[in-house]
């Protein structure tokens, strides 16, 4: 990375009110129930979008509601627990860190959101920092982002992370911030996410270069050197959770793994198995849960571990009806319908599927795994031409327009189908969390796997063949 270029963004963020806040995406935005803090928030929103903010943790879940008055000022008191959250305005939304005895006063105008916001009172430099470093990672552009690094050859890959790296804590040392708890989360943070992209690059570069050969060199960094898995200090940093999830894996016993022979429950496994401290535990097996329960194929022995770790009756609902949900798709139950439009705006339900083996692709023209899987997906259906078995894709989360551009442009073979919003139903009670997401039928409309194995899965045509036996 261009150094001049790194001193020069540096010396904006010391010299000039340079603000950017950024949602923080699930895995780096984890609020944690370690410590209540009692927070006073005050301040004056130009322009408001609507006559509330509502502050939500990574999760996205809902921790207070602050109405605005007439002119847009606002003044609350509340308790929270100490960490990174997100201040909502109808159409935009902004980091916030909430630590203890912090009495910060907030000021935007939504016509220019971001640069617009100030924060003054305690806790203010922990918050400013956080809107300028914001501002210099977004413009280091694809910089950042593993659909670039990830194409790198291996000695350009690991000088531009050692570079961002450096950059981060650059950033970091420049500020003066009195809150020393919140200083050691971003500092962690940003070790935790070098560790992220040394661990993701690997695996991302085969598929993103289609060389299969690639092996990484004798002196590839170790991702996870001196990483800690059991430090509940750390709990709210940045990746900390996430990271940990990667860490078991990358040092997964293989044997184990293998004999196993479901992902989830392995990782669960490892996790009460190897993670010392009890809050840091019960941390990473919800975080992991909220998901991997909707996606193991050992759903009673996954649950009754994580049952037997987490104590939280709120959590434990969350899970509980995950699990009781995914256990209406177990092999053999009567599949949830669906009623979706075909490309000639026909609407087609799952009954007018019966009498064949159904094979289901759950996408979205935005999804790039899913795109990855498209000639496969042809070449499949290809090798079943003629045969006794539907294949069906259906468009989520999309735009109608994308996706009939998509359906004819990438000449897309099968039944395709358009499942407006968030797909309804159909997909809640499947618990979709994430795309692609295959699912198998037979011929009366039964759930034979409602996970299956992908297109690209050479498993996937001898499996199929058996079940048209």
């Amino acid at each position: 990375m261009n150094t001049r270029l790194l001193n020069n963004l540096i010396d904006k963020m010391k010299n000039k009110n340079y603000l950017l806040l950024s949602i923080i995406c699930l895995f780096t935005l984890l609020a944690s129930a370690q410590d209540n803090v009692t927070v006073n928030l005050s301040g004056k929103i130009t322009n408001p979008n609507s006559d509330t903010l509502l502050i939500k943790d990574g999760w996205g879940e809902q921790y207070h509601l602050i109405t605005l008055t007439k002119d847009g000022s606002f003044s609350t008191e509340f308790d929270i627990p100490s960490g990174y959250y997100r201040i909502n305005d109808l159409h935009e939304s902004t980091t916030v860190y909430f630590g203890k005895d912090y009495d910060i006063s907030l000021t935007l105008d939504t016509d220019s959101f971001d640069e617009s916001i100030r924060y003054s009172g305690i806790g203010s430099e922990a918050n400013n920092y956080l809107a300028k470093k914001a501002l210099i990672e977004e413009s280091w552009g694809n910089l950042k982002y593993y659909s670039y690094y990830c194409r790198l050859e291996e000695n350009s890959f690991l000088s531009l992370t050692d570079s961002l790296y450096n950059s981060s804590l650059q950033i970091l040392r420049s500020q003066t911030i009195p809150d020393t708890r919140f200083t050691k989360l971003e500092y962690q943070g940003v070790k935790n996410e070098k560790s992220y992209k040394l661990n993701t690059y690997p695996g991302t570069y085969r598929l993103l270069t289609k060389d299969k050969e690639y092996i990484e060199s004798s002196n590839f960094p170790d991702p996870f050197e001196n990483f800690d898995i059991s430090n509940p200090e750390l709990i709210t940093s940045p990746r900390y959770i996430s990271t940990i999830i990667s860490y078991l894996y990358y040092h997964r016993d293989t044997a184990a793994y293998r004999k196993t022979g479901d992902y989830y429950l392995y990782q669960i496994q490892s996790m009460a198995e190897k993670i010392d401290n009890e809050e840091v535990k019960k941390h990473a097996v919800h975080y992991f849960s909220r998901n991997a329960i909707s996606s193991t194929k050992e759903i009673d022995e996954y649950y009754e571990i994580y049952k037997s770790i987490e104590t939280d009756p709120k959590r434990l609902r969350l899970i509980e009806y995950k699990y009781l949900a995914r256990k209406k798709t177990q092999k053999g139950e009567a599949s949830p319908p669906f009623s979706y439009e075909g490309v000639d705006g026909k609407i087609i339900t799952q009954e007018d599927l019966m009498g064949k083996l159904v094979y289901i692709d759950l996408w979205a023209t935005w999804c790039g795994p899913c795109l990855r899987e498209i000639p496969y997906f042809d070449t499949l259906q290809n090798a079943f031409k003629g045969r006794e078995i539907t294949f069906i894709s259906i468009c989520q989360n999309d735009t109608k327009k994308r996706w009939k551009q998509a359906v004819e442009v990438k000449n897309l073979k099968g039944l395709q189908l358009f499942a407006a919003g968030d797909g309804g139903q159909f997909y809640e009670d499947y618990q979709v969390t994430g795309i692609p997401r295959y699912i198998i039928l037979d011929t009366e409309g039964k759930i034979i796997d409602s996970d299956a194995k992908r297109p690209s899965d050479k498993r996937l045509v001898a499996e199929l063949e058996n079940l048209l036996k």
